[in-house]
């Protein structure tokens, strides 16, 4: 009995992100997203998010339009040059050349598949942006929830317990009216 509450325990209140390719059992993928609103510093120059590693292409970020990261692959918003193709492949030379700057925040893959959290927004805003700097930061961050998930998993705990409490009761009353 004592083995099976503590795996309840562990299975109930183990929260650790995945992080590979492969969800590990008791996980499932969510959507995180970005999305940068339109600020004083950003007027001219477009924008676009690519991958430092893997082989994925880039993606033009326009203001207020959501777009994917990764946090695996290491994905960078770059500064285009006007009248600038998008490239399909960024190598090190055109990274190079570019104005750059990392994501200040961190991608959310994977939840508990006990956890409600069904997607994550984050918006973005543009602090500077000129000939040799771009800085953005974190404005706001919106997380959706399923909260018949969150009440189906409070309801499934106090049947559980009740349950429990039922069947000990029982053995107790068996093992007391035995000679």
């Amino acid at each position: 009995m004592r083995v099976f509450a503590i795996l309840l325990w562990a299975f109930l209140f183990s929260a650790a992100p995945a992080r590979a390719d492969l969800l590990t059992p008791g996980f499932r993928r969510i959507s995180h997203q970005l999305v940068i609103e339109p600020s004083e510093a950003w007027k001219g120059p477009r924008i676009v998010a690519f991958p430092v590693r893997g082989l994925s292409g880039g993606t033009e970020v326009a203001p207020g339009v959501p777009f994917g990261f990764s946090s695996k692959y290491s994905t960078r918003l770059y500064v285009l040059e006007a009248g600038e193709e998008l490239p399909t492949r960024a190598d090190e030379a055109w990274r190079s050349g570019h104005v750059s700057t990392d994501l200040p925040v961190t991608q959310v893959a994977a939840v508990p598949l006990t956890s409600p959290l069904e997607s994550i927004r984050t918006t973005l805003k543009v602090t500077v942006l000129d000939d040799s700097r771009l800085e953005v930061e974190v404005v706001d961050v919106d997380e959706e929830y399923d909260l018949w998930m969150a009440f189906g998993l409070g309801a499934a705990l106090v049947l559980g317990v009740s349950g429990l409490i039922y069947l000990r009761r029982r053995r107790k009353a068996r093992s007391a009216g035995a000679p």
